[in-house]
């Protein structure tokens, strides 16, 4: 089998070896020969050679037995070869256009230059094969013989081996044209010893260490609880072993999970051979917040997202492009924050953009902090996806929520139940119901509530409807606040400033705030309030949203209520969760709130989840190895949107004409490619603020009437998955 992967790496490039793309691309052979473009093409002619060596390999030294699953693999190692220029497609499809190119080089044979070629293919490259779909017919054959378990498993060594084929060939082809060096940036012993520093000595880790000293019989404070919380996870990490790749800590919100995390983290480090740390969260406003810790513990951590400059790289007191070029290219970063649509596409997407990313996520320590997050439809497979790539890449994983389903292939750190008996957790807050399925609105209900010196959270199901609850409650209330997707994060870092802000005497200084938001408060927004409206959507949402309700015990518990009302419909965000939640009825979401225990619930929704169709449609692709149904599957961002750049001001027009000047000069003059790939990139997130978005991308007009004008720049096809313009 190593045979098979490194013949693939040796091999990738064979067809450059021709006189066609010498004269064609590389302009190193002086006459022009014969024949058709069809002969430039040389990840094909590559592919073709391979398959033809390794089939005859295969042939002579592999048993009977196993003779379909190393077949399987030899399918998806050509077409590895054959698409590591643009994306990976579905095997079967892949093998149909594989049968049309061999029919075309068949009769293009005689009209050729490439005797010497094709002389080496005596028993594959002719008219017979070509005409019979040989490609078509082995790949039927071998998905009927194998197992499902193995075609599984080959699918994910298939996303590896891509990734591992395209990373080679850029940094082979960098070395070739500018003698690049990579160094891969990562935790040697030196920085290890010095992140476990920076930790031990954070006011966090202190606390820790002073309550461990003393270790009251009583715990008086929240925060007592947390360190007893970090100290319990300490236990269980000493009894881990070195196969354990994949780990889970459940603790209610407010309990400290992040900082357990820091703590998980530096004792991985420590303990593995592990060299990169990165943070999977699903808003970009909580990764906000962890890039801010991180930077506190490395200065060179990143946060990788479309608004934030590409990290600047310098050799001998000049700026390194080619560096930072490959490092954005390769996610070449030992440590990083990025939400879940960056972590999926490095799991599922079929693309060579992300191909080349997915390789660095070998021997790293990852955190998913709340998983509760994602789509609980796309749940199993990605469950299933993370085990086969922990043991492929040598990562250890962390799965983080407040409301964790019971994970099987998991080891757990933590010992819930001792915390849901803690009142300073499970009592700060009470869920009220009383306006439940009475018709209420939530102006309706906030204009009958006493909310003089009361911070109030209003959280909406729909961005739009936040919009008119805020429309409708400012005029009367200048201490009113919208917080959405939307919002800028400069304004949502004020808004969080005023809220956390506080006195000397530890009391808050803004006594009385409405805040109108959507989930993006829901999780990882470290803020307390006096009251919460909220509509009923899931009973684990209802978990996170507690949370922001006097979360750390600064307010009287019997005050600070969540009031639940449903009036604004909800089974859009995830039917499975949110009709289950309603079909439990008013008394046993009161209960089950009360008692803190979601693994049943969790359980029990993805169980439903693996029953449905969806379910279904994503383990038979995955089976069939197709990769660009798994791809498309599997996205996070799903609505067909396209957007545009709005150019309405002198600065944006400078930026435009930037970003097609430097768009002009990558396809004029390589020998400056990194650096107006940089300074391209640079323009576009500064052209982030002018960047318009719809959803329906077929109606074009609508932009007209709305901004009276044409489109600068028209996308159709959703982020993250094409290029920004």
């Amino acid at each position: 089998m190593t045979y098979l992967f490194e013949s693939a790496v040796y091999m990738h490039d064979f067809g450059k070896a021709t006189p066609y793309f010498q004269y064609y691309k590389m302009a190193q052979v002086a006459k022009k020969p014969h024949g058709s473009g069809h002969l430039t093409y040389h990840s094909r002619l590559s592919a073709i050679y391979y398959f033809d060596q390794m089939s005859l390999y295969i042939n002579e030294h592999v048993p009977n037995g196993e003779m379909f699953n190393y077949a399987l693999l030899l399918l998806i190692l050509t077409e590895c070869i054959a698409k590591h220029h643009t994306s990976l497609a579905n095997l079967e499809t892949f093998s149909q256009s594989f049968d049309q190119y061999l029919l075309d080089l068949v009769t293009l044979k005689q009209e050729t230059e490439l005797f010497d070629y094709f002389a080496y293919m005596p028993n594959f490259l002719n008219e017979p094969v070509a005409k019979n779909n040989y490609i078509s017919r082995i790949t039927e054959e071998v998905l009927t013989n194998t197992s499902s378990e193995f075609r599984e498993i080959a699918y994910s060594a298939g996303l590896v081996f891509y990734s591992l084929l395209c990373v080679s060939d850029i940094l082979a082809t960098k070395k070739f044209a500018q003698d690049f060096k990579f160094e891969e940036d990562t935790y040697d012993d030196g920085l290890k010893r010095y992140l476990n520093l920076s930790y031990n000595q954070s006011p966090l880790s202190q606390a820790v260490m002073d309550y461990q000293k003393t270790l009251p019989k009583v715990d008086k404070t929240i925060n007592d609880i947390r360190s007893k919380f970090i100290l319990n996870m300490d236990t269980h990490l000493k009894q881990i072993k070195p196969i354990n790749n994949l780990f889970h800590l459940e603790g209610l919100v407010g309990i400290g999970k992040t900082h357990a995390a820091k703590r998980f983290i530096t004792y991985i480090l420590n303990q593995y051979d592990i060299k990169k740390v990165y943070w999977s969260v699903p808003y970009l406003a909580i990764a906000n917040q962890l890039d801010f810790a991180n930077k506190e513990l490395d200065s060179q951590a990143v946060r990788l997202d479309s608004v934030t400059p590409i990290r600047t790289e310098y050799h001998e007191f000049q700026v390194d492009f080619s560096k930072m070029v490959v490092n954005d290219q390769l996610m070449n970063y030992r440590n990083a924050t990025f939400t879940f649509v960056r972590f999926f596409n490095l799991l599922f997407n079929h693309s060579k953009g992300n191909a080349l990313k997915r390789l660095s996520l070998r021997n790293s320590v990852i955190i998913i902090d709340e998983l509760q997050s994602v789509d609980i439809l796309l749940m199993n497979q990605f469950l299933n996806q993370i085990t086969i790539m922990s043991q492929l890449l040598h990562f250890k994983l962390l799965f983080m929520s407040a409301t964790l389903p019971k994970l099987e292939t998991t080891i757990s750190l933590s010992e819930p139940d001792i915390f849901r008996k803690e009142p300073l957790l499970t009592k700060r807050n009470k869920l009220n119901m009383e306006f439940y399925d009475k018709g209420y609105t939530a102006v309706d209900l906030f204009n009958q509530l006493e909310i003089s010196n009361k911070r109030v959270l209003i959280q909406t199901v729909t961005k739009k409807h936040a919009q008119e609850i805020y429309d409708a409650l400012k005029p009367n209330n200048q201490q009113v606040h919208l917080y959405t997707g939307d919002t800028s994060q400069h304004d949502r870092q004020k808004i969080i400033d005023q809220l956390k802000e506080k006195n000397p005497d530890g009391s808050y200084t803004c006594k009385q705030l409405v805040l109108v938001t959507t989930n993006a408060i829901e999780a990882g927004v470290d803020i307390s309030m006096n009251l919460a409206i909220v509509n009923l959507t899931s009973l684990d949402s209802l978990e996170q949203l507690s949370g922001r309700v006097n979360r750390s015990n600064e307010f009287k518990p019997e005050d600070s209520l969540i009031y639940v009302i449903n009036y604004e419909p909800s089974d859009f965000l995830s039917p499975i969760k949110t009709t289950y939640t309603r079909s439990l009825g008013v008394n046993a979401i009161q209960q089950q709130f009360e008692e803190k225990n979601y693994s049943i619930f969790m359980s029990q929704v993805l169980n439903l989840a693996k029953k449905s169709q969806q379910d279904l449609n994503q383990r038979q692709a995955t089976q069939q190895l197709a990769f660009k149904d798994v791809s498309q599957m599997m996205r996070l961002i799903t609505t067909d949107s396209c957007f545009y750049y709005h150019i309405c001001n002198d600065e944006a027009k400078q930026l435009m004409t930037k970003y097609q000047e430097y768009t002009q000069k990558l396809g004029e003059d390589l020998s400056f490619y990194d650096e107006y790939y940089i300074k391209r990139k640079n323009v576009l997130i500064n052209l982030h603020p002018y960047r318009r978005e719809i959803t329906d991308y077929k109606i074009k007009q609508i932009f007209v009437e709305q901004y009276g004008e044409e489109p600068i720049a028209f996308h159709t096809q959703p982020e993250p998955f094409g290029q920004s313009l």
